[in-house]
């Protein structure tokens, strides 16, 4: 359990959107949804400190089909959230398992069931497959990061659903009017641009988008009573009393009330987060579960499994929250098991044994290998054993670090070079591979350094826990392959193209070897051993230091738990499939030609919590239903394989030894800068021509398109022209033609009028001579 002070911080970056249906219009109804969705909307604003404006209610009528799809879209266009805010996603409502209409024997998948669900002939309105709800939780996780929670009360599949109607305990799933529902349904959202099927099943433990905790497991039911689900009951009452900063994903299950008949799952490999929270909480400072046994000793739940060597120290408290009060007492490791250890007194100090279960805090590393470290005799050097001490010193983050007198026998020799603490490897299983150097430096600061060494400390620590177990190893297929989309190969469910493995398997001889070429990479266990294995895979960045979870199997606690990797040829696929993870991609820093990594497979019986081994880069700012009580044997094992990245394919040519560039055998800097500079710049600009090229053929195309429209609409017009000038002309003919026949008339018209009046009267002669007179006068003058 994460080692942190009880305390209240209210998170108003927090958006949420709460969904709860009782009243269906073609189904059975529940009871308690409704209210379940209203009590999380209460804890949330009143315990949380969350405006109601960044709350989205959907409550029966208003939990439509489209109100659904159109809230999920809502986070993915809502400038408010920023990259990382928290988004937490409640349902309460039915579940149940529908048909789809391909021709598959695996045919069916998941769906939530909106309010206003009909299978009505004419009138359909279909469920929402799991394979929507993926797509958009992936789609929120590109535009505003992967700190996604998602909380279903449902049940998983329609097995099992007829209750009696007189029982107090509802059944949250229905069993759907046998329909097939449309294999192109939503096919705007699940296909998207890339029209890369969503992998089917929302409810993957190698999902990396968000985290989801279900209220049962895919074989149960999701039941409530008294007014509320059972599984939103026990986590509400669990949210009340311990705070968020306190609960990782992978401890919520565990304290928990019990739920008779159902096991909650929480699944996703960023179950080391604590709730609400994007950042990886710090390996060091975990607390573990202490019993005691029949003989009265006390047993603490980790084992060889976690690390934990002989004679390890644990300070034990009452619980969790006394964790700043005085210590029950403090206690040595005396017997290691695979999972357990049992503890005894110290000969310091008194001892309390505490009555039913206590928490410990493992406070010493007990007689586990050192860190070995080669600091230089310099002056110069002197921070870096001052940050030593500094480790040395604390009581918390214990550290086992020793000095060593040669670089030759180090784990890492610290070198000073341009003031600045270059981290050089000095270990075989790393430089065997062509890497000898991290990647990043650190100034010579206590602080940067301390915080680096303790990093190195737990990534060797972690990378060197190992169990070669041979029934292990040599019962489980590891293949590592490029993933593409094959034509002609669909998903059965999406009917998109499907991801799968293209080209052989890449992992050989024991090593991964591969040119970098920027595609999508997945990996396929097989289980060909008569053992239930719980698999944990995680990546080992030995130019950063970083440890990143790959796959995590479910945490339920004391719940019992889904197996992922069966016995006599079980299967998981991890970055395609049914696995839930997206592939996996590799990358070179720039000016690295070379780098090295690990990835490292834990392998057990039984379910454990490995969260406490990811960890952050030190380098950046921002860091931070099965029967499990058969007793199948404690058995666990470790596959480690080195995963080597390259730039381009193998050549006689050596690598540096400090940052695995390509050099003859000098290690001048300046020189290597240069021409990587030049490299690269030629990469770039090829690139950019590239784009340019594509560019200059868009415009093109978009121009000469541009003109033929242009020349049909010029060519129309003209055609328009012309028939506006003859109906012109026709009309100024026809008009010119009424004139003249009009002046014809009014000539011959005045012609009679004149031959009818010979003579003129005398007054009007004289009118016109005097008219006539004037004129001439005015000429004149």
């Amino acid at each position: 359990y994460l080692f942190r002070p009880f305390s209240f911080s209210p998170n108003p970056r927090l958006f949420a959107l709460l969904i709860g249906i009782d009243f269906y219009q073609n189904v059975r109804s529940l009871r308690s949804a409704a209210a379940d969705a209203f009590a999380f909307k209460e804890i949330l604003e009143n315990h949380f400190g969350v405006p109601s404006n960044q709350i989205q209610t959907l409550l029966n009528k208003s939990a439509s089909r489209s109100a659904i799809l159109d809230a999920f879209r809502s986070f993915e266009d809502d400038s408010r959230i920023q990259k990382g805010d928290p988004i937490f996603i409640f349902y309460a409502g039915h579940g149940s398992e529908v048909s789809i209409t391909a021709n598959s024997s695996d045919s069916k998948i998941q769906a939530l069931v909106p309010q206003n669900y009909s299978a009505e002939p004419g009138k359909e309105i279909p469920a929402i497959p799991d394979r929507t709800i993926g797509a958009l939780l992936s789609k929120i996780a590109d535009a505003k990061g992967d700190n996604i929670t998602v909380i279903l009360d449902c049940c998983h599949a329609a097995s099992g659903t007829r209750g009696s109607e007189g029982d107090d305990s509802g059944v949250r799933s229905v069993k759907l009017t046998p329909t097939p529902i449309d294999h192109f349904v939503d096919r705007e959202i699940w296909e998207g641009g890339r029209s890369i099927a969503i992998a089917p099943n929302f409810q993957h433990a190698g999902l990396r988008s968000h985290i989801l905790i279900a209220a049962c497991s895919s074989s149960e039911t999701s039941r409530e009573a008294n007014g509320h689900g059972l599984f939103s009951s026990a986590l509400l009452r669990l949210l009340r009393t311990c705070s968020p900063e306190t609960l990782k994903y992978s401890e919520v299950l565990k304290h928990m009330d019990a739920i008779p008949g159902q096991n909650p799952q929480c699944e996703g490999v960023n179950q080391s987060r604590t709730l609400f929270n994007s950042k990886v909480v710090a390996p060091t400072r975990v607390c573990f579960d202490v019993t005691v046994d029949e003989q009265g000793k006390l047993v603490v739940s980790a084992g060889a499994v976690h690390g934990i060597a002989q004679d390890a120290e644990f300070t034990v408290f009452k619980n969790i929250e006394s964790i700043y009060e005085n210590p029950l007492g403090v206690f040595l490791v005396d017997t290691l098991s695979t999972f357990s250890a049992t503890l005894q007194p110290s000969l310091d100090g008194t001892t309390v044994i505490p009555d039913g279960t206590a928490v410990a805090l493992q406070t010493k590393a007990g007689k586990k290998e050192d860190m070995r470290l080669y600091i230089p005799p310099d002056e110069n050097a002197a921070p870096c054993y001052e940050a030593w001490e500094f480790l040395m010193q604390g009581k918390r983050d214990f550290q086992n670090i020793a000095l060593v007198d040669a670089p030759e026998d180090a784990h890492v020799e610290l070198f000073l070079e341009d003031d600045n603490v270059v981290f050089i490897y000095r270990d075989k299983i790393i430089t065997q591979h062509g890497l000898s150097r991290v990647f990043f430096e650190v100034k010579p600061l206590v602080h940067e350094l301390s915080r680096a060494l303790k990093s190195i400390a737990h990534f060797f620590w972690k990378l060197e826990l190992n169990n070669n177990n041979p029934e292990v190893m040599s019962s489980i297929d590891f293949e590592f392959h490029r993933l593409g989309q094959p034509e002609f190969q669909y998903d059965d469910i999406s009917n998109a193209r499907a991801m799968a493995p293209i080209g052989p398997n890449l992992h050989k001889s024991g090593i991964i070897d591969f040119v970098v070429d920027d595609e999508p990479y997945g990996i396929r266990l097989v289980n060909n051993s008569g053992y239930d294995f719980y698999p944990y895979l995680f990546y080992f960045d030995n130019s950063d230091l970083s440890i990143a979870p790959y796959y995590e199997s479910p945490s339920s606690g004391s719940y019992a738990l889904d197996v992922p990797l069966k016995a006599h040829g079980g299967t998981l696929t991890i970055g395609y499939g049914t696995g839930g993870a997206s592939p996996f991609s590799y990358y070179l820093r720039y000016p690295q030609t070379i780098d090295v990594g690990f990835l490292k497979l834990f392998l057990s019986t039984k379910p454990i919590d490995l969260s406490n081994i990811s960890q952050s880069t030190p380098f950046e700012d921002s860091r931070g239903s099965v029967d499990v009580s058969k007793n199948l044997g404690d058995i666990w094992g470790t596959i480690l394989i080195p995963v080597i990245q390259r730039r381009d394919p193998p050549n006689t040519e050596t690598h540096c030894i400090q940052c695995g560039s390509i050099s003859a055998k000098s290690l001048d800097l300046q020189q290597r800068t240069v021409i990587h500079d030049l490299e690269y710049k030629a990469e770039m600009l090829e690139k950019d021509l590239n784009i340019l090229r594509q560019t200059a053929a868009d415009v093109k195309r978009a121009h000469e398109e541009e003109v033929s429209t242009l020349k049909s609409k010029l060519e129309a017009q003209e055609e328009e022209n012309r028939k506006l000038i003859r109906l012109t002309d026709t009309k100024a003919n026809k008009r010119q033609g009424e004139l003249q026949l009009q002046r014809r008339e009014s000539f011959g018209s005045n012609h009679v009028g004149e031959r009818s009046t010979p003579t003129t009267s005398p007054s009007k002669k004289r009118s016109w001579l005097l008219r006539v007179k004037r004129l001439i006068h005015l000429h004149w003058i």
